[in-house]
């Protein structure tokens, strides 16, 4: 999810990635995501079909969230947002993939952008489609836990749900 450089002066303070960074920020196409944006992207909360996702993953099993708003960061109208999600639900559709609707939001519910979360896809499927939308990362949500992949980069965080 995107555009949560923004979070630090709307809500609480961000959790401490120093204990969950599993590689550095960057990967080697030099792609930086600022660890206070990392810390962002696992504070979100997912809820899915209106649901909190664990929940979801209890009957479906490991899934995806992706989203196509806000591409790279760059905060665009509710239109082009809404433009971006349409492209997105028929990309999936044309595909013939399993997917519900999705939130993303930050805990204090000051940024919230619309997703979708996508069943029976593999990792490099979920990168694909979050490159293709120009997202910095990713979220899977399985093992009751909720990772975040970097799409351009060469890290993951997780916390448990």
């Amino acid at each position: 999810m995107i555009g949560y450089e923004r979070l630090a002066a709307f809500g609480p303070p961000l959790p401490d990635l120093r204990a969950v960074q599993t590689s550095p920020p960057h990967g080697p196409d030099g792609v930086l995501v600022r660890l206070d944006q990392r810390s962002a992207y696992l504070s979100t909360v997912v809820t899915v079909d209106g649901r909190p996702a664990i929940e979801v993953q209890e009957e479906w099993g490991p899934y995806w969230v992706v989203t196509a708003w806000n591409p790279s960061s760059e905060p665009l109208t509710r239109v082009e947002n809404a433009g971006r999600h349409a492209e997105l639900v028929a990309r999936l559709e044309a595909d013939g993939l399993a997917w519900l609707p999705a939130v993303g939001s930050s805990p204090d519910g000051q940024w919230a952008e619309e997703s979708v979360a996508i069943g029976g896809i593999d990792r490099e499927t979920a990168l694909a489609l979050g490159r293709a939308f120009d997202q910095h990362a990713v979220f899977e949500v399985a093992d009751e836990l909720l990772r975040v992949h970097a799409c351009f980069a060469d890290w993951t965080d997780e916390r448990p749900l």
